[in-house]
């Protein structure tokens, strides 16, 4: 199981603040008004997720994200991807789910797909991906003039 830790947290009231908990579940942050909860969760551990999120781009897509900080904090272990939920004062349309009002349904969307497992619909097997040389390899290894799916 993967251990979140930050260490040395330093946004706002924070002041060299450590953290480890448990990742691959869902954690609740709470305290009195003032404690950090917002500094901790946002300012943090939130910012510097999606700051290694955002790594992962180009670099003319990453510049469409320059309002992204770098939290102040001395070390971040691994991070999973992060879905931020605030709360949003505009007013529910009846068609809208929550979502689309928190426009996050990319991220949900990417989160499922990295923590799911895709299965043959005829056979049951797991699916996965597979590099260039493996493909190479078995193409190479089917007889001439037998017939081979690729998908």
């Amino acid at each position: 199981m993967m251990t979140i830790q930050l260490y040395g947290a330093r946004e706002n009231n924070l002041q060299g603040f450590d953290l480890e908990f448990g990742g691959e579940q869902l954690v609740l942050v709470r305290g009195v008004s003032g404690a950090g909860k917002t500094s901790l969760v946002v300012g943090t551990l939130y910012a510097e997720a999606q700051r290694r999120y955002l790594e992962t781009f180009s670099a003319a897509l990453r510049q469409q994200f320059a309002n992204a900080t770098t939290p102040k904090l001395d070390h971040a272990g691994l991070l999973p991807n992060c879905l931020l939920v605030t709360q949003d004062p505009r007013r529910f349309a009846l068609k809208k789910t929550i979502a689309s009002i928190g426009s996050w349904e990319e991220s949900l969307r990417q989160l499922f797909a990295q923590a799911s497992r895709v299965s043959c619909p005829v056979c049951g097997g797991d699916l996965r991906t597979h590099s260039t040389q493996e493909i190479l390899k078995e193409l190479s290894s089917v007889g001439a003039g037998k017939r081979m799916m690729i998908a």
